[in-house]
């Protein structure tokens, strides 16, 4: 309840809270679901947590906290640009993105906002490793494309990011192999072939050609 709350700072009716956090009970059984939770939510944190005006509640907008979902919702929209305080944006946000939302929450309302995190969260991994992997800091820039396949496997970006790290860092057996797991995955999961943009990488790898500036 807590989190649902927090995560919506609008005015909610008790019955909006009681649909999406157990659409399954009949009303009595909502209403008192609510009811004890919002008690033991009261007690675990401070009496005045909830607001409760004209039939609606709210988180009360004079209590102090930190929210790290905001934080890192507020640090990725800062991370969008290509300067400098963009990429410290990105890092720190990188630094507070350890797990998906409430992983273990299999609630309508909660599985959303896991999938929009998730999405920022590859968007934030992309752009900080093409920007470490543009200034030749490779290392580092492979570690997050990797990172970003433990997000989304099935995300090219991610494997040519891979492959052109490793074949600007000599080392084209990696990157064919990256390759070859990209093509592995997309036939397995998808049954579908890689990409153009992916393909023409790994042939310029392996015709040892110039890579490809990174896209």
């Amino acid at each position: 309840m807590a989190f649902f709350f927090i995560t919506h700072l609008e005015e909610l009716s008790r019955d909006q809270v009681i649909d999406a956090l157990w659409p399954d009970v009949t009303q009595a059984k909502g209403n008192s679901l609510f009811h004890s939770t919002a008690y033991r939510l009261r007690r675990a944190l401070f009496r005045n947590i909830l607001v409760h005006e004209h039939g609606f509640y709210r988180i009360n907008p004079n209590c102090v906290y930190r929210y790290d979902m905001l934080e890192f919702r507020r640090l990725a929209k800062l991370g969008r640009g290509d300067d400098e305080d963009a990429c410290a944006a990105r890092e720190q946000a990188l630094a507070l993105y350890r797990s998906p939302f409430l992983q273990t929450c299999e609630d309508g309302w909660c599985h959303e906002i896991r999938q929009t995190l998730q999405e920022e969260m590859l968007s934030i991994l992309l752009l900080q490793a093409q920007h470490l992997a543009r200034r030749d800091l490779l290392p580092e820039a492979e570690s997050l494309y990797l990172r970003a396949l433990g997000v989304d496997s099935y995300d090219e970006r991610g494997h040519r990011g891979v492959m052109w790290c490793r074949a600007r860092n000599n080392d084209r057996t990696g990157a064919m192999r990256q390759f070859r797991e990209c093509a592995r995955i997309l036939r397995t999961e998808l049954d579908v072939e890689p990409s153009t943009e992916t393909r023409a990488l790994y042939e310029a790898i392996i015709s040892g050609s110039s890579v490809p500036v990174l896209s």
